[in-house]
């Protein structure tokens, strides 16, 4: 099918390369720039048959690589940033979505060894290394995860509350360890110790980056503290009829995780009180604590190995770690009671 004027290479290597780069790159998350460019490059490589037949071979092969020129500008944008959203859209974008099963030794109390937020992640020292191994591999790459203790106990999930704004630690605190997290954390973190009776922070409050659900006892002072270190507005409430908010729920900027006993209503309050929807769940193959089986921010969720597959399902619905579960509040919601009926039935 060639002339005197034609390049063969161009028209023979084009698109079959422009298709190999293409499944190569198929696996990462690109942006939508980058996905109509692929698509568009798949029709066009189903189709070259028959527009061999028709279109002289000269301008098909300058076509295909003008079209290989268009792919690589798109590529090289979608993992630059440097169009379509702003630099903290592209930052998310490249986070892995996901739900890890992993244990603390022989613990599946995953929430009372960790804390995580979308800035950071804290992990408890000494112990397992293949547990730290876990949220280092995962997320080392986008936020720093930092080996430590609170007031030389391990039990950092249940003793420390925060979010992407601050981080809140008990009395019981050492010096040094405060000073650790200062030196380990970024420096938009604000870390601040504070004296309360109730000290297990952790199961006391749960908030994401915008909101703060705590226990109904929590002292005037402190709550003052966490509005202005987390920089959220608080709400005194408890969870099927148990103060501690912490223990019986779990929070991100997308979705809430409460107890299974919470009654509907309580439910409605909640996602008024939260603007997100809320589902009452388990963990751990039945664990009504979630709080301490289960961290999640707004990208990745870590859970005990004891988690059923329903279970981590309902999970990455309501909390939106998944792309391909996206949709609206009710239709997300009545599939997450379809997948508990499903399990119970």
């Amino acid at each position: 099918m060639s002339d005197g004027g034609t390049n063969p290479f161009l028209c023979s290597f084009g698109f079959p390369v422009a298709y190999r780069v293409m499944c190569a790159c198929n696996g990462h998350r690109l942006s939508c720039n980058c996905f109509l460019c692929v698509f568009f490059l798949r029709g066009m490589c189903h189709a070259r048959q028959k527009l061999l037949r028709v279109v002289p071979c000269r301008f098909f092969g300058f076509a295909s690589a003008l079209i290989i020129i268009i792919f690589i500008i798109f590529l090289f944008s979608s993992f630059t940033g440097i169009c379509g959203g702003d630099s903290g859209d592209f930052e998310y974008s490249k986070k892995p979505h996901m739900t890890l099963r992993t244990r603390f030794e022989s613990s599946d109390d995953v929430g009372v060894f960790s804390r995580l937020t979308n800035a950071y992640c804290l992990v408890t020292a000494g112990g397992s290394q293949n547990f730290y191994s876990v949220f280092e591999q995962e997320l080392a790459n986008h936020i720093p995860v930092v080996y430590t203790s609170i007031g030389g106990s391990r039990v950092i999930g249940r003793l420390t509350c925060g979010n992407r704004h601050g981080l809140v630690v008990p009395s019981i605190a050492t010096d040094q360890e405060l000073q650790h997290l200062r030196n380990s954390l970024p420096d938009s973190v604000k870390v601040q110790r504070v004296e309360e009776r109730l000290n297990a922070l952790g199961n006391c409050v749960v908030c994401n980056d915008h909101v703060a659900l705590i226990h109904t006892d929590l002292s005037r002072e402190t709550e003052e503290i966490l509005r202005d270190t987390l920089q959220v507005q608080t709400f005194r409430t408890s969870i099927a009829e148990n103060a501690l908010v912490g223990s019986y729920a779990v929070v991100n900027n997308k979705g809430c995780m409460v107890h299974p006993k919470t009654p509907a209503q309580d439910m409605d309050e909640i996602a008024s009180l939260l603007q997100v929807p809320v589902v009452a769940g388990t963990i751990n193959r039945g664990n009504a604590a979630i709080g301490s089986g289960l961290v999640v921010n707004d990208w990745a969720a870590f859970c005990g190995l004891n988690t059923t597959a329903t279970e981590i399902t309902v999970v990455e619905r309501i909390f939106q770690l998944r792309r391909d579960l996206g949709g609206d509040e009710p239709n997300l919601l009545q599939q997450l009671r379809d997948t508990l009926v499903d399990e119970l039935a």
